[in-house]
Formats: structure tokens, sequence, C-alpha cells
């Protein structure tokens, strides 16, 4: 888990999303996102929350995607940000791999 202070589990590696996947019930949603979250985002995450028992949210900006270096730093900047906007949707967990 990520040192991220937040009202949800922040999960940065496999071994975690795995005994969490393994607690879960009904179906279960992805998310993925490259972070810097918006309406877009959250109207996504809403969907997927009238339609599942649990939403996971995957924050993953792949610096191969990305144009700079300076591109993916912002990106990753962002990430208490979009954790935040996460708990205000009450969202259950968050998945940002490291």
């Amino acid at each position: 888990m990520a040192s991220i202070p937040s009202a949800i589990p922040v999960i940065t590696t496999i071994p975690p999303l795995r005994a969490l996947h393994s607690t879960l019930t009904g179906i279960i949603s992805l998310v993925p996102t490259m972070g810097m979250l918006h309406g877009g985002h959250f109207e996504l995450i809403r969907l997927a929350a009238s339609q599942s028992a649990s939403v996971i949210v995957s924050i993953y900006a792949n610096p191969s995607q990305l144009l700079t270096s300076e591109d993916n730093q912002s990106y990753i900047s962002n990430l208490d940000g979009d954790i935040s906007a996460l708990v205000d949707l009450d969202n259950e967990f968050a998945q940002s791999p490291t």
C-alpha cells in the first residue's frame, strides 16, 4: 500500500491487489486511467459503480505514452489530488502501480 494518506486503500503492487481481490464478491469493475482525473473519468467511475459491487480505479501514466519527461512528472505529481477526488466520490479502492 502507498503512504498517501487517504480514506481508501492505495495499492501499488500485485500481491496486495490479489489479496484484496480474494475478499471481494460480485461484479468488480476496473476503470483504467493515466491520472489527472476529470469529469469524464468521474462519469465512468459512477457508471461502473452503478453496475458493480466494487470499483477499482487504476492510475498509471505509462512513460512510453508521454512525449517528454516533463509530461510524466506532471501526471505523477497529481496523484494526491486524484486520490482526494476518488475519496470525494466514495470510491472503494485505488490502484497506482509503481
